[in-house]
């Protein structure tokens, strides 16, 4: 679904949704609708490469109960031009080809963690950016891809992505509604069996008034299966909000230390014990998105009988007085008593005894 704004008027122009499926498994988890939010503990570049502390990131992300965890991989030559990295620092304010040199996880490292994170029981993935660390991470058996924002719109790479005919996770993140639509048609085309698509905004930390969460709504109407929301702001409320917006996955990244300068994720990031809280959060409320059911009747009705009010004397009542709405007031507890919607089966009535101020006035006590 396409968005165009004519000065105040929103004008929605439908297009035909994509078939995507509409429950998807990645590994033992199943994601789609009547399932549990997927939580991805995103390792991203705050293990610098480095593996004792990539290591530590899925101990975190198993000690906060996500669902997975996930790395990057990248070979930083298919990945950088030297030349325009070497001519646009000063503007870019890196050098990008160096930086992320000296962030490279290992693929040799990247099998270690995935047999760990394999004996930890969590599903283990990653986001491979360039066609080489495709092949390696198929190699590896991956239930799924994940296709980070910057190559989303590169759609050599994604027909590459499409040939292996795995579920794929795809994060947009700077791109237009027709980009979106494009890279998500040439996927399903090319015989990806599931697509999940998430919204996104790449921007280290995003702002709030940059989150756009509304977009969420777009790739809901895009395609026919789950969608999810990969975050970059500081804090998890506004995650929190994408959850009770109906997405089925949630990203979220992970550090050990928010001021570090080597990652951008670092300020956007969650620390371990916040993680836990997270995700805890996150289960409260996916739980709270539901109607009543039977049981939340029984406990609301249990509640009633403290919480609401009852029919009571407003003054003492003579035996044999026609009760009149003078006669009445309402209050707490309901217990034993009759409620406010039972007002006209109790005027009229008369008094069978005397009926003290603040004694409820039941059909026991009247004729």
């Amino acid at each position: 679904m396409e968005l165009r704004t004519i000065g105040i008027i929103v004008v929605y122009i439908e297009v035909a949704m994509i078939r995507t499926s509409r429950t998807i498994r990645i590994g033992k988890h199943t994601i789609g609708d009547g399932h549990p939010v997927f939580i991805i503990c995103e390792g991203g570049v705050t293990n610098y490469g480095q593996y004792a502390l990539a290591k530590k990131q899925i101990d975190a992300a198993v000690a906060a109960k996500a669902d997975a965890i996930k790395f990057q991989l990248w070979n930083t030559a298919s990945l950088v031009s030297k030349v325009s990295a070497q001519k646009y620092q000063k503007k870019l304010g890196y050098n990008w080809y160096t930086r992320l040199k000296s962030r490279e996880l290992s693929f040799t490292n990247l099998k270690k963690l995935f047999a760990y994170a394999q004996k930890k029981h969590i599903t283990c993935f990653a986001s491979p950016h360039d066609e080489e660390s495709v092949d390696k991470l198929v190699a590896l058996g991956v239930d799924c891809i994940k296709v980070g924002s910057g190559e989303a719109h590169n759609h050599r790479f994604l027909s590459h992505v499409a040939s292996k005919k795995i579920p794929v996770i795809i994060s947009f993140g700077m791109h237009t509604p027709k980009e979106i639509q494009s890279s998500v048609r040439l996927l399903v085309s090319r015989g990806t069996p599931s697509v999940i698509p998430l919204h996104c905004t790449t921007e280290y930390p995003t702002k709030p008034q940059h989150a756009a969460l509304r977009q969420i709504y777009e790739l809901q109407h895009m395609v026919t299966g789950p969608v999810g929301y990969s975050d970059h702001t500081v804090g998890y409320h506004v995650p929190l909000a994408a959850i009770a917006m109906g997405i089925k996955v949630m990203e979220k990244h992970i550090t050990f230390d928010k001021s570090d300068p080597r990652s951008l994720d670092n300020p956007g990031a969650l620390l371990s014990d916040e993680f836990i809280t997270f995700v805890s959060a996150a289960r409260d409320v996916e739980a709270s998105m539901v109607f009543r059911d039977l049981s939340t009747k029984k406990s609301l009705n249990k509640s009633r009988l403290w919480a609401g009010q009852s029919i009571v004397a407003a003054r003492k009542i003579t035996r044999g007085e026609n009760i009149t709405e003078s006669h009445i007031l309402f209050k707490r507890p309901l217990i034993g008593g009759l409620g406010p919607e039972q007002l006209n089966h109790i005027i009229g009535r008369r008094a069978k005894q005397h009926i003290a101020p603040d004694e409820q006035i039941t059909l026991r006590n009247t004729y």
